[in-house]
């Protein structure tokens, strides 16, 4: 009997155009095809990223902008994906990161538990950092292949005075040291790519990662109504709940019962039931702008039920902390509740007029907020009863408060511990030397 060589299968046309894919895919956007074939959750073939779950990310991480801001609520798997935008620049194009995190207890938590595991997990990782004789292990370098990413804290300011880097990422940039941060672009100057993200959960409104989103282009995540094609964003306010007075809301799903379903959503326009998964796309508020921005709220996350944030926005009606931490970790977006600030028209109107501040003081009061710069007001009290203002001005650093205290003679001051806890414990220690109680 006579063996003939059996001939190989001929690729089909799906077989052809699924390598050509995957061809364009890993050539424009590395990340992406990074997320979509190699990278690894778990130890198990099926623990891979779903893009079916979370279409979002896809535009997300072919996203190669040189500046970028991301404000965000939790669970949406934004941190995943900037790790995979991390290890693809260092492993594929060589670049050199510094990622921040708010404090060294953060860095060292989210090292083990989240970069170490998809290390582990992912022998693309495992075999870049085997190329580069690096030690997975080490919390504060992880060289990969001829890049490396430097996990620092902000805490630390000799993280930014020391090593040069392609790309920064300011991970939780409101609970982060503003005033070392203020140090990260330097570390850019050397290098041809300048890359410089922000990312974090908001907390006050245009303070932090809020203020850089108002700078970006202002992309939200858009869906079209199955029923009148209205193209609109996923708005909490809008297509979950309608307000019936002032401090007053009420679902737009009248025909939920806990237990049985979770909740819908609706159109805005029509009153049609949404998918909030349906495919969608991101659609800029600002659309110009030079910084691409990204805003992440919970309701087109697939591991959290509307039910869950509803009954959250119930139990904070009562509670501004939790109103706070609902609106902030919930919707991705900054609160400031009513009656905590005040309009510039109407401090116009009512405190604004000429007058002349004494250039010193003694037995004197002092506030100071806390923001990009740190507005201060002390004041003397020359009658009973009587409060003046001998300095209103804005400094650039918590050292030069001290001499503020020394030169004005303040007594008593109040200081906004948040977001700058251990700044403004570190000015009351001082404070106290001088005999001010801060």
């Amino acid at each position: 009997m006579i063996k003939t060589k059996r001939k190989a299968a001929k690729p089909s046309d799906i077989d052809q155009a699924l390598y050509l894919a995957d061809s364009i895919i890993r050539e424009n956007w590395p990340a992406l095809y990074v997320a979509m074939n190699l990278h690894r959750l778990g130890p198990g073939p099926e623990d891979r990223m779903d893009f079916a779950r979370y279409p979002a990310q896809v535009d997300f991480l072919k996203d190669d902008s040189q500046k970028m801001t991301i404000m965000k609520c939790v669970q949406v798997g934004i941190t995943e994906c900037l790790l995979v935008k991390c290890f693809a620049k260092a492993i594929i194009d060589g670049w050199n990161i510094i990622y921040s995190w708010p404090t060294e207890q953060l860095r060292n938590d989210m090292v083990k538990k989240r970069v170490n595991r998809s290390i582990a997990c992912t022998p693309f990782y495992r075999q870049a950092i085997k190329e580069s004789a690096s030690d997975s292990d080490d919390i504060g370098m992880k060289l990969m292949g001829r890049g490396a990413i430097r996990n620092v804290a902000s805490q630390s300011k000799v993280a930014f005075l020391s090593d040069a880097a392609d790309m920064i990422v300011i991970d939780e940039k409101d609970k982060s040291d503003l005033d070392n941060l203020e140090l990260a672009p330097d570390r850019l100057q050397a290098s041809p790519h300048k890359f410089d993200w922000r990312v974090g959960n908001p907390s006050y409104p245009k303070f932090g990662i809020h203020d850089d989103y108002l700078e970006s282009d202002q992309k939200e995540w858009h869906i079209a109504c199955p029923a009148c094609n209205e193209i609109q964003p996923l708005d909490f306010f809008a297509n979950v709940v309608r307000q019936k007075s002032e401090n007053e809301y009420e679902l737009i799903d009248r025909r939920w019962a806990r237990g049985k379903r979770d909740i819908d959503l609706y159109c805005r326009k029509c009153a049609a039931p949404l998918n909030r998964f349906s495919p969608g796309l991101w659609i800029p508020g600002n659309p110009g702008a030079q910084i691409s921005g990204y805003h992440f709220n919970q309701l087109f996350s697939p591991t959290v039920l509307i039910s869950e944030i509803w009954e959250s926005f119930v139990k904070a009606q009562s509670d501004s902390t939790k109103l706070q931490i609902f609106y902030n970790s919930r919707l991705g977006l900054p609160y400031s509740a009513i009656g905590q600030s005040l309009s510039a028209a109407l401090l116009q109107s009512k405190c604004a007029h000429d007058y002349l501040m004494p250039s010193t003081a003694n037995s004197t009061t002092m506030g100071v907020d806390v923001g990009s710069k740190l507005p201060v007001r002390i004041s003397d009290y020359p009658e009973p009863g009587i409060r003046r203002a001998v300095f209103i001005g804005s400094v650039n650093s918590f050292e030069e408060i001290d001499t503020l205290i020394a030169k004005y003679g303040v007594k008593v001051g109040v200081i906004d511990s948040r977001p700058e806890f251990r700044k403004a414990s570190e000015l009351r220690d001082r404070a106290l030397s001088i005999s001010a109680t801060i």
